[in-house]
């Protein structure tokens, strides 16, 4: 199954490429200061609602767009980071780095937050406990069957063995939580694994990961790739995405 935080991470590229640089009209980068550490970029995408500030000074990297606003602590060159191959004008691979940034937010508009529950992670782990399930129970049920049939003096020196719950009865308690919506909240689905965790079904329900980074955070990591490889005039390799974007156009402009 595919990991459900990659396909959060792809459809956010793909957005970001399709709301700055469409087929049919070339993205705008306006470079309105360009020092080595003062920058000021705007950036006009297809239509006047795709747009983006970029401002750095020393030790801070400012992003405003319609994504949200982001700004992240930054140590030298606030750019670097945001380069696969730093001072390299050869093609760059593309790569953003959610968990590293998100220690480095300094500050964050609007409060967004950026890891939310996403029912598909619930789902994700669902499937994978299933299938491991069912692939073990024939195994636990014989592992029952025989201390079962043991002398009661010799069952009693042995740890005691619990039937395994048929699998139709984990699908029943899943079956009903998704069938009256509870898997629309995070409280729904823990309800769901703690209900299923005395059955054997899966360990500890509160160790169970079912959040995921906020795709607007990850949109913005996205541009913010994408801004500083046009900022420096290099290509960005998206095979890895399975994307490719069409052209752009990079102008700068005197504003005092």
């Amino acid at each position: 199954m595919t990991n459900p935080e990659a396909q959060i991470e792809t459809s956010a590229l793909a957005m970001m490429l399709s709301d700055f640089t469409p087929a049919t009209t070339s993205t705008l980068l306006d470079m309105i200061r360009n020092g080595n550490r003062y920058r000021h970029l705007r950036i006009t995408g297809c239509a006047p609602m795709y747009h983006a500030e970029i401002v750095t000074w020393p030790g801070r990297l400012a992003l405003s767009s319609g994504h949200g606003d982001y700004v992240f602590t930054t140590g030298g060159d606030p750019f670097e980071r945001f380069r696969a191959h730093p001072n390299s004008k050869k093609l760059r691979p593309h790569r953003i780095a959610p968990g590293y940034w998100a220690q480095k937010l300094h500050c964050n508009g609007g409060d967004r937050i950026i890891r939310n529950y996403d029912e598909a992670m619930l789902r994700a782990h669902l499937e994978t406990e299933r299938k491991d399930y069912a692939e073990d129970y024939p195994r636990r049920l014989v592992a029952y069957q025989q201390w079962r049939d043991l002398p009661d003096d010799e069952r009693a020196t042995v740890p005691p063995r619990t039937e395994p719950v048929p699998l139709s009865e984990i699908d029943k308690v899943i079956t009903d939580f998704d069938d009256n919506g509870l898997f629309d909240t995070e409280q729904g689905a823990r309800e769901c694994l703690r209900e299923l965790e005395p059955l054997g079904f899966s360990g500890d329900s509160w160790e169970v990961r079912l959040d995921a980074w906020d795709f607007h955070y990850l949109y913005s990591l996205h541009l913010l790739v994408w801004a500083v490889a046009q900022h420096d005039g290099v290509e960005v390799d998206y095979s890895e995405w399975g994307v490719r974007p069409p052209g752009r156009t990079i102008a700068e402009v005197d504003v005092p």
